[in-house]
């Protein structure tokens, strides 16, 4: 009789598994979501940012270390996804910012300062004239902490095995209490940061 509970256990517990069975989409070309898809990584493009990163110009210095979580849960779906921590030394070799050390905090992805990573096309926001028609960039939340009303995004290009290229904008602040200040530039933004694997 126990063993026949046993038995029952597993079926049952196999039929839940492939109740809850996801359909796999690439991450790559996903422009409508599906609730309950898995949009998986399947050729592993995320993985050639996943390191440290920096840009050294004189005592001027930006790092970033990128990690990958495969399956991310969202609300109605799953992603892989990239999420990262980063440190800046501004040109006169003061350390104005360093989170590196929350990179392997326990929590969720979206709390990391590098997060929410989409992967675009040459046209889509913020299209890049000089990419070929099936190159594809990252497309990253970026926080500021020092800044924590204002947005910005960082986009990551892939160079070769040792270089990418990142860049930061601004895309908006939140209204606190009436009118905020305009942003300071902790890290300057537009600009192209060529950064080299370590």
């Amino acid at each position: 009789m126990k063993l026949k509970r046993i038995i029952f256990a597993l079926y049952s517990f196999a039929g839940f598994l492939s109740c809850k069975a996801q359909t796999i989409l690439p991450l790559k070309n996903h422009n409508d979501l599906v609730e309950g898809v898995y949009y998986k990584d399947l050729d592993n493009f995320l993985d050639q940012f996943v390191g440290t990163w920096k840009y050294q110009n004189g005592q001027e210095e930006f790092l970033i270390k990128l990690k990958k979580e495969t399956m991310y849960a969202f609300s109605d779906h799953f992603e892989d996804q990239l999420y990262g921590e980063y440190s800046y030394t501004n040109p006169n070799g003061v350390n104005l910012i360093n989170t590196l050390s929350q990179i392997d905090q326990t929590m969720d992805l979206a709390y990391h300062n590098i997060s929410t990573s989409l992967v675009i096309g040459k046209q889509q926001l913020i299209s890049c004239p000089d990419c070929s028609n099936d190159e594809y960039r990252i497309r990253l939340l970026f926080n500021d902490p020092l800044q924590k009303h204002v947005k910005f995004r960082l986009i990551l290009r892939y160079v070769n095995p040792t270089t990418i290229k990142a860049r930061i904008q601004y895309t908006g602040h939140i209204l606190l209490h009436g009118t905020e200040p305009m942003p300071i530039v902790t890290i300057p933004r537009n600009i192209d940061y060529i950064m080299t694997k370590q």
